[in-house]
């Protein structure tokens, strides 16, 4: 009886998974370093509903919690430490969904022990270590290093992408990226753990920094103004308003500006995440980038507000933005190729944490540590 039902109620049931494939012949094995809360839409219903890859083993802190992790995804196998799974010979590549200031050490060690990563973002603490990382990284070529920066990997976001990179309608004057959620994370919650590399512009900023990085195709050259909104820790934002200067889109013209806002409030008009680039003639708006696969809409309008254009794209299969993303990764790994638009450099991920070390510099709090 799905078929009866709504699209969005049904691309909503897709996050809970729905009838599982065949698996490929010789899947890409991956280890599970932590059964955090992100972990089953963003790797644990993928997996199912793709077949391309499966979960083998799955480590914890708490091993009971790892147990019950385990029995209810399938995994058959249930390690005491992380060290275990990135050595171990059953595993290809670790998916890693640990707090921020763990994400160095885990990462290092698993490239170390040859296997092909795939990390949560932001992808380190610091752009020091994001360097070092890096460096790793590329001189094991033969490993595939993913920052999991999802939304890029879905179709809407790289039609969206295109068609500003098209430049029908203009060239990109300025930008506004937005990712804002009510207020509802606990004081003690490890977003705002200062000792995990903890902050909202680590969280949510982290997407909508990359986001305008990632439409205007360059790095922002210094942080016009950071003002952050504190946690009860006097390092820690709850949420942050930023503005970046990035070079101007044709030399002698005036730098372009990125609008950043990003973390957790309790007003409602700020919880749409999008994307909109404005031109001198139009705004392109890419609203609810961070979930397409759920819901989306790419809207045009000129200087007075008239929508002049609009589509989506759920792409054939419906899937979520984690799904194009794992696609991607184990293809990088089966074949070589990775996705032109969509994929994250190691490049891109130093350049990233360098623009969210700058952001931090501005706002007074310092980078993360």
């Amino acid at each position: 009886m799905a078929f009866l039902l709504p699209a969005f109620a049904r691309r909503v049931l897709k996050i809970s998974g729905g009838k599982k494939p065949p698996i490929a012949e010789n899947p890409v094995r991956i280890g599970l370093i932590s059964a955090a809360a992100i972990a089953p839409m963003a790797l644990c219903v993928p997996v199912q509903q793709l077949g391309t890859a499966i979960i083998v083993a799955v480590a914890a802190r708490d091993r009971k919690r790892a147990e019950q992790f385990a029995k209810h995804w399938d995994i058959p196998n249930v390690f005491d430490t992380y060290d275990e799974i990135i050595n171990s010979d059953l595993v290809d590549a670790v998916y890693i969904p640990l707090p921020n200031g763990l994400h160095f050490e885990w990462a290092k060690k698993a490239l170390l022990a040859g296997k092909h990563v795939l990390l949560e973002k932001p992808s380190v603490s610091n752009a020091e270590q994001a360097e070092e990382l890096a460096r790793i990284a590329s001189e094991r070529s033969d490993l595939v290093f993913l920052e999991a920066f999802h939304y890029r990997f879905h179709p809407a976001a790289v039609v969206f992408h295109e068609l500003v990179k098209s430049g029908r309608y203009g060239m990109p004057l300025s930008i506004h990226s937005n990712l804002c959620a009510p207020n509802v994370f606990s004081d003690n919650n490890i977003r705002f753990d200062y000792s995990l590399a903890g902050g909202m512009t680590m969280d949510m900023g982290t997407y909508a920094i990359n986001a305008a990085r990632w439409v205007l195709g360059c790095e922002p050259t210094c942080c016009i103004s950071a003002v952050p909104t504190l946690h009860k820790h006097p390092q820690i934002d709850r949420s942050m308003s930023c503005e970046l200067e990035f070079p101007p889109a044709v030399e002698g013209q005036a730098p372009r500006i990125a609008k950043i806002t990003a973390g957790c409030n309790w007003s409602p008009s700020t919880w749409l995440p999008f994307i909109a680039v404005t031109t001198g003639t139009h705004t392109i708006t890419f609203n609810c980038f961070v979930a397409a696969g759920i819901w989306h809409s790419i809207r045009v309008t000129d200087k007075s507000g008239k929508l002049v254009h609009s589509e989506k794209h759920y792409g054939t299969e419906g899937y979520m933005t984690y799904n194009y993303q794992l696609q991607a990764f184990v293809r990088a790994i089966k074949t070589g190729e990775k996705t032109a638009t969509s994929w994250v450099s190691l490049d891109d991920t130093v350049k990233q944490m360098r623009a969210l070390d700058m952001v931090y510099e501005a706002s007074g709090l310092g980078k993360r540590s």
